[in-house]
C-alpha cells in the first residue's frame, strides 16, 4: 500500500462534515476536479480550495459520484524545513450510491485532523 493510501485511510477516521450533494455540470473525474479547483468554478470549489490549502492541519475533501467513484484531495504532507505542504490525490471505487439523486450528482465530504488525535 502506498503512503498516500495509508494516509487516506487514516484521514477517514477523523472528524468529518458533509457539505452535501451538488449537481455537477461536467463528468466528475480528477482532471475536471483539478480544473474546477484551479478556476474556482463552480463557486463551491473556491471555498473548498481555500479550506484545504490555507491550513496547518491535515485536511481532506472527498468527492463521490453515484457510480461509486471517489476522488480525495489531501493536504497532509509537510516539508519539515519550511512547513510547506503539497496536495495528494487518491482515487477509490466502491459500491454505487443509489441514494444519490440527479443526473450527475457529486457528494462532498470534508475531513480534518484535530489536535485531539
Amino acid at each position: 500500500m502506498e503512503r498516500k493510501d495509508i494516509i487516506f485511510c487514516k484521514m477517514l477516521t477523523y472528524q468529518s462534515n458533509i457539505l452535501g450533494s451538488f449537481e455537477s455540470p461536467v463528468i466528475v473525474n480528477e482532471h475536471n476536479l483539478k480544473y474546477a479547483l484551479r478556476t474556482e468554478q463552480p463557486n463551491v470549489m473556491k471555498h473548498i480550495k481555500n479550506w484545504i490549502i490555507l491550513t496547518k492541519q491535515n485536511r481532506m475533501v472527498v468527492f463521490t459520484t453515484k457510480y461509486g467513484d471517489s476522488w480525495a484531495i489531501m493536504n497532509t504532507n509537510r516539508v519539515s524545513l519550511n512547513g510547506e505542504r503539497h496536495i495528494d490525490w487518491v482515487y477509490v471505487n466502491s459500491k454505487p450510491s443509489e441514494w444519490l439523486q440527479g443526473n450527475n450528482p457529486v457528494w462532498i465530504t470534508t475531513y480534518c485532523q484535530t489536535d485531539s488525535h
